[in-house]
């Protein structure tokens, strides 16, 4: 029961991680901020996931499992925004 509550102590503290992204999100005043916003989700969220599977089931097949997704978010999560930044910033007209 314990390791239960702590694993949803930890996910409620990835919602609000991604309450404060999605409200930066809605304030950011271009594309580019917007993005800036949404790097700390792309971050803290699949760690802290990771993290409460951790604590809810321990070590084993779905640790793994999820250990190997967050690898793969992690890796290209940087590759896909600065694609993005790029596209963005190269569609701009500039002064």
């Amino acid at each position: 029961m314990a390791r239960q509550i702590a694993s949803g102590v930890i996910l409620f503290a990835a919602f609000m991680f991604a309450l404060l992204s999605v409200l930066g999100i809605l304030r950011s005043k271009n594309n580019l901020a917007a993005l800036h916003c949404l790097g700390v989700t792309s971050v803290t969220l699949p760690i802290l996931t990771m993290v409460a599977v951790l604590v809810d089931v321990g070590v084993g097949v779905s640790a793994v499992k999820t250990f190997s997704f967050i690898v793969i978010l992690l890796l290209g999560g940087p590759v896909t925004g600065h694609a993005i930044a790029l596209t963005d910033y190269r569609r701009r007209p500039h002064r």
